[in-house]
């Protein structure tokens, strides 16, 4: 296939889309939303007009979107996802901020009230920011996956708690540091050795814009970490019970909180089985 017909079989005119390049204050790359603004062109090139990048100019009235032409290698298209208003992130959790005109890899570091979250961007500065403005990290990027471990085995695995992996210890074990745990002082991240077949990396993100149904094996966040459970009532305004069945108690949760629960299994997810806990409750 030519230069010509790959870039139009990719891109057209008046297509939404992002460009990779560096912002103007730091190095890390960021995702200026655009709009194409001509046909392709045959070198390869693109022009763009920025959705939130401006003309500098002394009066704000009359501002002009800065136009550019950018190679075809640093746009990045998206499609166009739902809404998720019943997303919620979690401390750890690597996402994408809309900050400074354009999307910026980020990771939580601490979830507020009224759907708001501190955010560390570009590795040093903490952000806040409201729900709308986060979205799930592109996946495509180099991000390092984020790590979990497990409390209690078997029918009594009852908790997956997200950690960071400190490095290699003794007789197979880790030193991770937990993101949620603090020393009783609240002074500092507890740290810990663990076996690594306590260890496995944080499952897949699935949008969660339906409600979950009677049975359903879910994951409910706690503040802390992830608890196993099992709906046991769907209830009014996407709420429900959750039963645990480690530590047997029923427990209400709004629906940001819960996710599919998935085992990780032979280096493969294992989705949301309903039978899977058939007889526990």
């Amino acid at each position: 296939m030519s230069t010509q017909a790959t870039i139009n079989h990719y891109f057209d005119k008046c297509d939404t889309i992002e460009v990779l390049r560096n912002a103007d204050d730091d190095n890390f790359p960021v995702r200026f939303p655009a709009t194409i603004i001509d046909s392709p062109s045959p070198s390869g090139t693109l022009h763009v007009k920025y959705s939130t990048l401006f003309v500098q100019r002394e009066s704000k009235r009359k501002r002009k979107k800065i136009k550019d032409y950018v190679n075809v290698s640093d746009a990045v298209t998206r499609p166009i996802l739902p809404p998720e208003r019943h997303r919620c992130f979690v401390v750890g959790e690597e996402v994408e901020v809309f900050c400074r005109n354009a999307w910026r890899r980020c990771e939580v570091k601490d979830v507020l009230e009224n759907s708001m979250y501190t955010v560390v961007v570009d590795g040093t500065v903490d952000v806040v920011v409201p729900n709308r403005d986060v979205r799930v990290c592109d996946q495509k990027q180099d991000v390092p996956h984020s790590v979990e471990i497990a409390h209690g085995a078997g029918r009594y695995l009852s908790t997956w708690y997200p950690v960071v992996i400190l490095g290699p210890v003794r007789n197979g074990k880790y030193l991770v540091e937990y993101r949620t745990l603090k020393s009783s002082n609240g002074l500092k991240l507890v740290e810990e050795e663990v076996r690594v077949l306590c260890i496995r990396p944080s499952p897949p993100i699935f949008q969660r814009a339906h409600q979950f149904a009677l049975k359903d094996a879910v994951d409910a966040w706690d503040g802390s970490g992830w608890k196993i459970g099992q709906i046991c009532t769907v209830m009014k305004d996407f709420k429900y019970e959750v039963y645990f069945w480690a530590i047997g108690s029923v427990v209400e949760f709004e629906h940001a909180y819960l996710r599919p629960h998935q085992d990780f299994i032979y280096g493969a997810w294992i989705g949301n089985y309903k039978q899977q806990m058939k007889g526990l409750m």
